[in-house]
């Protein structure tokens, strides 16, 4: 009886369940191989959902209160003239040490109609919620965004954008009031400027800069 016993928990053991509905994208070992109870068999991944890491710049990082709850979507350049919302996951509370920014990871349910697959690439936009009238009135930007010369106060953006390459454009800007966001930009930018945000001691109008993994994740 036993051994009748052992026979039956042995057969069991030979059978794997995975923890979650899901696809298998690699298979470690091949037909008759042996293996050992930690050895990876094969990758799972849950497809009901899919998970998007951005990096977010301590610059940025700042100025975003625990209580915000941004707009934010994803965008795929072969899905034209469409966006699909995201939901907040998780964000690391320590910064990178390198590029010293944070990451911030956010879920976006699977589309039925797209073939949207783990690692491709994504471009993530969002924007807080006007809370009140004087953010009305226009962007809010961190202050060490701007530069200031005895021409006035300027911005840069990047404009022209083809395979990562870009164009710097020196924008003249006109600031009001302080807030606890940052300063107000009334004027000399728009929605969807690609704004500049570090280095601008070193950009002059023009000039061709080459686009970070971050601009595309």
């Amino acid at each position: 009886m036993a051994a009748l016993t052992g026979a039956i928990q042995n057969v069991e053991y030979t059978n794997l369940k995975a923890p979650f509905a899901g696809t298998i994208a690699r298979r470690h070992v091949d037909n008759f191989e042996d293996v050992s109870a930690v050895q990876p068999i094969f990758t799972l991944q849950d497809m009901s959902s899919i998970h998007i890491k951005v990096n977010i710049p301590e610059t940025l990082m700042i100025l975003i209160n625990t209580n915000d709850r941004p707009n934010v979507f994803a965008m795929f350049d072969s899905i034209p003239n469409q966006q699909f919302p995201l939901s907040f996951q998780e964000v690391a509370t320590q910064a990178d040490p390198g590029s010293k920014t944070f990451a911030v990871t956010f879920k976006m349910p699977s589309v039925a109609s797209f073939n949207i697959l783990p690692a491709m690439s994504v471009t993530v936009r969002g924007s807080l919620p006007i809370q009140d009238d004087a953010q009305a009135l226009g962007v809010i930007l961190p202050a060490q965004a701007l530069i200031e010369t005895n021409e006035g106060r300027f911005a840069f953006v990047v404009e022209n954008i083809n395979e990562k390459l870009g164009t710097v454009k020196r924008k003249t800007v006109t600031t009001g009031h302080i807030t606890e966001r940052g300063l107000q930009v009334l004027t000399g930018l728009q929605q969807g400027d690609r704004l500049i945000i570090a280095g601008m001691s070193k950009m002059s109008n023009g000039m061709t800069v080459r686009l970070s993994e971050q601009w595309n994740r």
